[in-house]
């Protein structure tokens, strides 16, 4: 009997023990920590609504000036990365794209040894050359950062009010219908030069056909005077398109 009550006497001292812990107190932290938490998760999800809505309006501003880029003489550039092969009599000559975006077009022509880097400044209006280079060392893009340092040459521009001066271009008609060997093309600009030599006395005439979506399908070179000539080439192969 005794043994029992001292039995139960022991449980009961050990259930007291365990009955005079303390509780794990809470100093307040976990809730800042998980305010804090909530709050860091809300700015970054702000951030990225942000973040998103500016490249959607990126994006639109993007497809507005490409539109843009498509209106007046843009349409007459030639295709990104487009190689195009002339015939001038027994002669290949080769015009390729190099690089091209918004303001600047970059080209390079090659006419047997001889290779020609041009930039033209393009847009809407039309077009002048402010840079031009015979057989370069480096012949990659030069346009991503390009600043034009020379006045700009051969200008020509599309407004019915605009007059050329010698060494510029004046717009003949923008309505022509042309065929070259590549195809049949309406809508064509055709576009005069006139440069005179005051040492020889000869006058020179270039005038030059640009298709839409196309750029150049043909020009025409007629040298005046005595023992005159006339030289013309014309597109007959588009690739890399």
């Amino acid at each position: 009997m005794k043994n029992n009550f001292f039995i139960v006497s022991l449980i009961a001292l050990l259930l007291a023990g365990c009955g005079t812990g303390s509780l794990p107190q809470s100093n307040g932290n976990e809730g800042a920590n998980e305010e804090s938490s909530v709050n860091e998760n809300s700015d970054q999800n702000t951030e990225t609504n942000e973040q998103e809505e500016a490249e959607e309006e990126t994006a639109e501003v993007n497809e507005e000036s490409v539109k843009r880029s498509d209106e007046g003489f843009n349409r007459y550039r030639s295709p990104e990365n487009a190689v195009k092969t002339f015939s001038q009599d027994e002669f290949t000559i080769t015009h390729e794209v190099v690089d091209q975006n918004q303001e600047f077009v970059q080209e390079e022509v090659k006419f047997g040894d001889v290779v020609t880097q041009t930039i033209y400044q393009w847009d809407e209006e039309g077009f002048s050359v402010v840079y031009s280079e015979e057989n370069p060392e480096n012949q990659d893009s030069l346009i991503e950062e390009f600043q034009p340092v020379e006045s700009p040459k051969e200008v020509m521009t599309l407004s019915p009010s605009a007059s050329s001066e010698q060494g510029e271009w004046s717009v003949v008609s923008t309505s022509e219908e042309v065929t070259v060997p590549y195809g049949s093309f309406s809508e064509v600009v055709q576009i005069k030069m006139v440069i005179s030599s005051e040492t020889s006395g000869r006058e020179t005439e270039t005038v030059r056909y640009y298709a839409p979506e196309i750029g150049l399908i043909k020009e025409v070179i007629e040298v005046k005077g005595e023992n005159g000539y006339t030289v013309s080439t014309e597109l007959k192969e588009v690739s890399g398109l």
